[in-house]
């Protein structure tokens, strides 16, 4: 009998690692931010959170990218606001202080909007 319920217990641990397994969690983070007229949101599926560099403040870029310090993502928001649109990676790369490895860095953390 003492058998029958180790079997037992085992095979329902193993159910429940496969079902924990299969499950995908998709997490969303609403981005407040008042000098944009609507909320962003971005939603994680098993991918890194991506942030619309057209779109955050220069603090919602300090908190998401690696390596950008608050001078750089001022920056990025000044380039963005004299240039218009950034569509491109290279196109980032025209800001002062962003170089080919921070941009290497951060390439799966950015987004360009709709455009993409």
């Amino acid at each position: 009998m003492k058998t029958f319920t180790q079997l037992k217990f085992y095979l329902l641990s193993i159910t429940a690692t496969a079902l924990l397994l299969m499950h995908k969690p998709v997490m969303a983070m609403v981005i407040d931010d008042p000098t944009v007229k609507q909320n962003i949101v971005v939603e994680q599926n098993q991918q890194p959170i991506k942030v619309n560099i057209n779109q955050v403040s220069s603090q919602q870029l300090v908190k998401t990218l690696h390596g950008i310090g608050k001078k750089k993502a001022q920056a990025i928001v000044a380039y963005r606001q004299q240039h218009g649109r950034i569509n491109s990676y290279e196109q980032l790369l025209q800001v002062k202080g962003i170089g080919k490895k921070l941009l290497e860095k951060n390439r799966a953390l950015i987004s360009f909007g709709a455009e993409e």
